[in-house]
């Protein structure tokens, strides 16, 4: 899947633009790069002052392997710990609803959830820090709403690498914890209509206890399941959150690399190397969900024999 959207990228590049590769053949020119880019991780050069990394000489660039490396570990806590949030939030929200129906605290939090689902993750990260931040917001709070790009390891300096994340994690986790509440309510309701549900309670298992063990359970691989279809859209939310917030990951580079650089100059090599790495990241993501629910779907163990 990787080299397919590799030779995608540069092949279309190559016959949309050959300008830009006056005198190269086409097929010997998509070989090299591809070579160059999986095999070797070059990816070309950032221009001075085009990834925010300091003052460098004139002329001088910052080879994007480089700005990758800095940027990675930032992208894959900020995509770890909102995916974390997003569903271990949804599916309890959506038991949770499940267990009370048409209770007003039920209604109410699946109103929020719809909104949270809907609302734009930028709008929501410039209101909270517009609201909230120590510098001029409205009603100041220090330490978790600084719009100014940092990173700490959270080995050598967790307190900093909290205060960098915690925020766009919430802000980047509330989409996904609405789309999985309202996936969770959606197969829970069907799933307490079941025989053994009705069975379970009949022979007066605590409520809570049914709906943890007897319903829970089977709106999980559900849920995890049909959460990698929004993966897409998910991280197009990073690019927006990390560039909101500062967050200094290799995504936060795609804003001015795609004209919003004060030049209205478009970044190829980085545009190129951001889609790379999201398509990286899908891959793993995706793997790693169909390895969840295989492991807590006993349908999907059974359909593998």
């Amino acid at each position: 899947m990787l080299v397919a959207v590799a030779v995608v990228i540069y092949g279309g590049l190559r016959i949309l633009r050959p300008d830009l590769y006056p005198g190269d053949p086409l097929l010997s020119g998509i070989v090299h790069d591809l070579d160059r880019a999986l095999l070797h991780l070059d990816f070309g050069c950032a221009p001075p002052g085009g990834t925010g990394s300091g003052a460098r000489p004139s002329g001088a660039c910052t080879p994007l392997r480089v700005v990758w490396e800095r940027g990675m570990a930032a992208d894959i806590w900020l995509l770890a710990g909102s995916i974390v949030i997003g569903i271990v939030v949804g599916v309890l929200g959506g038991l949770w609803c499940a267990g009370h129906p048409r209770t007003l605290r039920a209604r109410a939090l699946q109103i929020g959830a719809a909104v949270a689902y809907c609302a734009p993750v930028y709008f929501v990260g410039l209101a909270l820090l517009y609201l909230f931040n120590p510098d001029f917001g409205l009603l100041p709070v220090p330490f978790f709403f600084d719009a100014v790009s940092r990173w700490a390891s959270p080995v050598t300096d967790p307190w900093m690498w909290l205060r960098t994340l915690l925020v766009p994690w919430l802000v980047l986790a509330a989409p996904l914890a609405g789309m999985c509440l309202r996936m969770t309510l959606s197969t829970a309701r069907e799933i307490t209509q079941e025989d053994y549900v009705r069975t379970a309670v009949a022979k007066g298992l605590p409520f809570g206890r049914v709906m943890r063990r007897h319903v829970g359970r089977p709106t999980f691989g559900g849920t995890v399941s049909f959460a990698p279809v929004t993966l897409p859209l998910f991280l197009t939310n990073v690019m927006l959150v990390e560039q909101v917030f500062s967050v200094p990951g290799f995504f936060y580079y795609v804003w001015g690399a795609i004209g919003h650089n004060g030049e209205n100059a478009i970044n190829l090599p980085i545009v190129i190397a951001a889609a790379l790495w999201m398509t990286v990241l899908l891959i793993i993501l995706g793997m790693l969900a169909d390895a969840i629910v295989w492991r807590l779907d006993p349908r999907v163990r059974g359909a593998a024999f």
